[in-house]
């Protein structure tokens, strides 16, 4: 109890130093605020339109009692908000939204998630149990994770939910707590992580493979409860695509055909024949969807360009040109492998500090991938590479290869790479935090990996049951 007490407080005084001690950090608004800020009919407080996007947190929102509530696609950060705005309607003096109130809410999810992950660190014995500790604090308290609890993007709570669903998961591997409590809060974390957002949604389905391949050992609830909330997730993710807003899906297809692929593409006139479009849109290479000169800004070529667009056709041209694909994948590792936002401003407005500042405070996990990565997509595809390679040899060499535990490990790395894959492929504006989810798999292959070689069979203090 005493570890548990210890490795809570300390992650929880970590992030509350951090969210709510000024300078807060948090992660600015590129608009897609609006989705869950509409919601509940708050507007930023800010000096200008210019200071309420990109370059600072904005720490204030006012309610506007007579906007008409608008949801624009259904969202799992919508619900995690709500708590936020009861709290604050408790703790505000002035009747204004502080965007720490959104930050608790991240917050505690984040340390429920520690505090069921105490145990299972808890069962390693002597500097072991320390290490493991030391690795879960040092990367999932890092200032890249805890900037984005004082934010409103979906990919904070995608990412969260996505971590409670591990965390609960190998409580299960382990036999850590009540099997019937572990295995329905898996059923639905993985659930909220789903209905967070649609580019994430479908990184849940390795995972719900898994609890349906080994149903018996690990589902102990009557089969027909596994189907209904199976089918409930299965619903979430066929809902989220059914409604994603037509104009999200033009500008993802015109930024990816016209700022990823055609830049690339050996003719470009063939490119755009393959895709269905018009020859004369070559002239639209280079640009993406928020361009000076884009396509976008036009009416005759918006009305011909929406009835074209249509993301089948990416896959079914990557397909045919896998070299344009895997192009695409490494334009995005060289994104990601910048690790920080460098247009982004983590801080809020001060006369002590210019405009894009990011936090430096209990960094050191994201400055050690910095140094690692120095820009290159390569070395971060390595990284990735290897952190796969030390995972499966940790399960194979000290977990004996037991078989559940080599499946869950495969469905980690097959998120990850779907992740990958549909941050790359998809979309190419703001790379680096579409890639959130993929990183955070990432890390997390890094943090199973390393619980892999300090604990298992070989550890004979350790007493787990082979599948």
């Amino acid at each position: 109890m005493y570890f548990r007490s210890a490795f809570v407080s300390l992650a929880g005084a970590i992030m509350a130093y951090q969210l709510f001690c000024d300078p807060i950090v948090g992660f600015p608004n590129n608009g897609d605020f609006k989705r869950v800020l509409d919601v509940y009919r708050l507007e930023p407080v800010c000096e200008g339109f210019p200071n309420c996007y990109f370059k600072y947190v904005v720490k204030r929102f006012r309610f506007l009692p007579g906007a008409p509530i608008q949801v624009e696609q259904a969202s799992t950060e919508q619900l995690t908000i709500l708590p936020a705005v009861l709290l604050n309607t408790v703790v505000s003096k002035d009747g204004y939204f502080d965007v720490r109130m959104a930050g608790l809410v991240h917050a505690s999810l984040w340390l429920l998630g520690f505090w069921l992950a105490a145990p299972v660190v808890g069962m390693l014995h002597g500097w072991r149990r320390y290490a493991m500790a030391a690795v879960l604090v040092g990367v999932y308290c890092d200032v890249t994770y805890v900037w984005y609890s004082n934010s409103f993007y979906a990919d904070t709570s995608a990412v969260i939910c996505f971590f409670l669903a591990l965390v609960l998961l190998s409580r299960l591997l382990t036999g850590i707590g009540n099997a019937r409590s572990n295995a329905a809060g898996l059923m639905v974390a993985m659930f909220f992580a789903a209905l967070a957002k649609p580019q994430h949604s479908l990184l849940v389905l390795p995972l719900l493979g898994f609890l349906a391949i080994y149903r018996r050992r690990y589902w102990p609830f009557h089969q027909g409860t596994l189907l209904a909330g199976s089918a409930a997730i299965l619903g979430a993710i066929a809902l989220l695509f059914a409604t994603v807003p037509v104009s999200h899906k033009l500008v993802t297809f015109y930024s990816v055909v016209f700022g990823g692929i055609l830049p690339v593409a050996p003719d470009r006139a063939q490119a755009l024949r393959e895709l269905e479009l018009p020859e004369q849109y070559e002239k639209y290479a280079g640009t993406h969807a928020y361009s000076k000169n884009t396509g976008m800004n036009e009416l005759a070529f918006l009305s011909d360009f929406t009835s074209r667009a249509s993301h089948s056709k990416l896959l079914r041209y990557y397909a045919a040109h896998p070299r344009i694909a895997a192009s695409m994948v490494g334009r995005g590792l060289n994104d990601a492998s910048v690790v920080r936002y460098p247009f982004y401003g983590t801080l809020p407005k001060s006369p002590l500090h210019p405009e894009r500042v990011l936090s430096r405070a209990f960094a050191a996990w994201s400055s050690f991938k910095m140094w690692l990565f120095h820009r290159n997509g390569w070395h971060l595809l390595a990284w990735f590479i290897g952190s796969m390679g030390a995972l499966a040899g940790g399960v194979l060499y000290r977990w004996r290869a037991r078989r559940d535990v080599l499946l869950a490990a495969s469905a980690l790395c097959a998120a990850a790479i779907a992740a990958l894959l549909l941050g790359t492929l998809l979309d190419v504006v703001d790379t680096l935090r579409h890639l959130y989810m993929y990183v955070f798999l990432a890390d997390t292959m890094v943090v199973a990996a390393c619980a892999a070689w300090v604990g298992g069979f070989r550890d004979q203090r350790m007493n787990l049951s082979p599948s």
